[in-house]
């Protein structure tokens, strides 16, 4: 079985190995594609640079049924690996549902840190209308606005730089920056205290009929009750507006929980999980160059 690194030239022939939403990435001259084959492609590795290191995200890793079994996976990643290591990287990160058992012998063969849970996905429907968060009652002082984030004002998007200057993201996947393209403006929202913004809970479009709640941040001034009584409203507030949404044209709902949140496991736990027909745990692994 051939296994060599693809040129944009190459690349193309293995696009329907990885998932629509990443074939366009496989001629990116950043990225790095790795394909299995002879006469027909069995098999790719797609990587691209992270965004906040100097490491390579492992995007996908899949091997046709007539390539399974021979160590075509386990050929791919040390030959990303090898790449990565040449141009320079520090290592590699993955990041994957669970469970996928074949995938985790491939890395503990390849030498990667054994694989960690870093978040919980729990997915919903019209059910979710019957959740008690909907009627804490919570309600912010006078000081707070939420907004529709796509009323964003221009002038403020320097004032949340200045923001996270200060107080920097406990992940990543937070920024208001992130998948900016993709922020969903049916129920995304901000808020503001005294006219400064403060805090968001933003949304994606995963599918025409999924919307992903993707993160809540709001700056430790202004967490108050036990941390979570802005984050909560804003929460509340991102369910409410996608309601009218949830039993026909948007029916389904993807709500995104991190491990090293200190409130939301316990929040999901309480009012998510009951009324989800899905819980998904996602893992993460590395490999980090010599």
């Amino acid at each position: 079985m051939r296994i060599e690194l693809l040129s944009p030239a190459t690349a193309p022939a293995y696009s329907a190995l990885t998932f629509p939403a990443y074939q366009t990435l496989l001629t990116g001259s950043d990225n790095i594609a790795i394909g299995a084959g002879d006469v027909q492609p069995v098999g790719l590795a797609l990587a691209r640079p992270a965004p906040d290191r100097n490491m390579l995200e492992v995007l996908s890793l899949y091997v046709d049924k007539a390539g399974r079994n021979q160590g075509v996976a386990t050929r791919m990643l040390e030959a990303l690996v090898s790449e990565a290591r040449q141009r320079g990287y520090e290592g590699l990160r993955i990041q994957y549902r669970a469970p996928k058992l074949a995938l985790e012998r491939v890395l503990e063969k390849t030498g990667w840190t054994p694989p960690a849970p870093f978040l919980t996905t729990y997915k919903t429907d019209a059910r979710i209308r019957a959740t008690p968060l909907l009627e804490l009652g919570i309600e912010l002082d006078d000081r707070y606005e939420i907004f529709g984030w796509s009323e964003l004002k221009a002038e403020e998007r320097p004032q949340i730089e200045t923001l996270l200057e200060h107080e920097p993201l406990p992940s990543r996947f937070l920024s208001p920056w992130l998948e900016a393209d993709r922020v969903e403006p049916l129920n995304s929202v901000g808020v503001r205290c005294e006219g400064r913004i403060v805090g968001w809970s933003l949304t994606h479009r995963l599918d025409p009929r999924t919307i992903r709640y993707s993160g809540i941040f709001v700056h430790p001034d202004h967490r108050g009750m036990k941390g979570m009584g802005v984050g909560l409203c804003l929460l509340i507030e991102s369910i409410q507006r996608h309601l009218p949404c949830s039993e026909t044209e948007i029916p389904f709902a993807m709500f995104v929980v991190r491990r090293d949140n200190a409130f939301m496991p316990s929040i999901a736990q309480r009012y998510l999980e009951p009324y989800a027909f899905e819980k998904q745990e996602m893992r993460y692994a590395a490999y980090l160059s010599a």
